[in-house]
């Protein structure tokens, strides 16, 4: 009977492989999105205004083209200039597309991609230019691009992956994490880098700068030498400024769960703000920031934000994560079975708000980054498994 426990740890392998890895993300207008829960929600929250009148506007949709969020890494884009939002891996039966949300028109549309030797979508850890809405990511010791051009949809024929540079240090034993500000990539945990220091990669000219930067904190500590998670904070649209200038923060949360770090590029300054109530070493979670928030969705399915000031952020309300929603993933399960039973399609309820509309530079190399839930099925799965796996030991 020993045989078999092998056999059943497969099958319980299988049951969790193919977990939705939902992501959070924001459009244009600052609208909140929770994608893919349980692989068949899009949850939409409106804006900050309303998160604290107890979630704001939740509703459920299902849409075709959707992807079902169950890839090893899944990864969710903001294109500012479009109101789209670009998703990598986000089908593990076709890892290799980008699937594109439209948030205008709340449909999505799937982008054929060619991909080239030495790019795996399902590993590549990646970052999307603001101004020239090309993907940037990290490969091995290669950094590849991916040119997304004007797209809120997707276009006929493929786009392909290219290789841009050679990574500016060694990269054997590294795991990526990398923030995005100020049209630079920020590569943070480099080997042989201290703590509060980042190897940075300027897009528009494609080079390395030859010395890592060192960030000076204006309030707490440092942040640490560790991986981790990154979202950028995005700059508003004034009337001084209304082809929305790129961002200069962005957020960095160290897997050690030691806080939340606001790395401000143009000051070279860093602000310890409070942790978010999951660290990225406790399971797999999702972030993502706006121009006056951050917003965590944990593993557990429980939705938080975190108000930013950017001009002081270690200052005001700034400092306490707020609990947006509880479990999404108990709440997709009583919606599932509501909408079976009725027969009806759930629909989009995105609260509506202002973007400006601007075209993005073109710029060429010359010229110059999921959350698992366990549904009640997954969990009886596991039971059954663990309990036949003790029985047959």
């Amino acid at each position: 009977m020993r045989i078999l426990g092998p056999f059943i740890l497969g099958l319980f392998l299988s049951a969790t492989s193919v977990l939705a890895l939902p992501c959070i993300s924001f459009d244009a207008n600052w609208n909140l999105y929770a994608f893919g829960v349980q692989g068949q929600h899009d949850w939409s929250f409106g804006t900050q205004d309303g998160w604290g009148s107890g979630g704001g506007n939740v509703t459920t949709t299902s849409s075709t083209n959707a992807p079902p969020f169950n890839g090893n890494n899944t990864q969710c884009f903001l294109a500012q200039f479009f109101n789209a939002i670009y998703v990598i891996d986000g089908d593990s039966s076709d890892p290799t597309s980008v699937h594109i949300f439209d948030a205008d028109t709340k449909t999505w549309s799937i982008q054929s991609v060619n991909v080239k030797a030495g790019v795996d979508p399902t590993s590549i850890t990646a970052i999307l230019d603001h101004d020239t809405n090309v993907f940037y990511g990290l490969q091995g010791d290669t950094i590849y691009q991916l040119d997304m051009s004007n797209q809120n949809a997707a276009v006929s024929g493929q786009l392909s992956w290219v290789a841009d540079e050679s990574a500016g240090f060694t990269t054997t034993g590294y795991t990526p994490t990398m923030g995005f500000a100020n049209n630079h990539i920020y590569f943070l945990d480099v080997p042989g880098n201290p703590a509060g220091a980042a190897d940075i990669f300027v897009i528009h000219f494609a080079y390395f700068q030859p010395a890592s930067q060192d960030y000076t904190p204006s309030s707490g500590n440092v942040f640490p030498a560790t991986r981790g998670k990154t979202a950028t904070i995005w700059e508003p649209a004034t009337p001084s400024t209304p082809s929305l200038m790129a961002p200069v923060e962005f957020a960095f949360f160290p897997s050690d769960g030691s806080g939340t770090y606001i790395v401000d590029v143009v000051h070279n300054t860093t602000a310890q703000l409070s942790p978010p109530p999951a660290p990225p070493s406790s399971g797999v979670s999702s972030f993502a920031g706006s121009n006056t928030a951050l917003v965590q969705l944990t593993p557990s399915g429980e939705v938080y934000y975190l108000p930013v000031n950017q001009t002081s952020p270690g200052t005001g309300s700034s400092t306490t994560w707020t609990k947006i929603q509880n479990n999404l993933y108990s709440i997709a399960s009583v919606s599932s079975s509501t909408t079976a039973a009725s027969g009806s399609t759930a629909t989009t309820a995105a609260s509506t708000g202002t973007a400006t509309s601007a075209s993005p530079s073109t710029t060429s190399k010359s010229d110059a980054t999921s959350n698992i839930g366990l549904d009640s099925t997954s969990l009886l799965v596991t039971f059954l498994c663990v309990g036949v796996w003790s029985a047959v030991l």
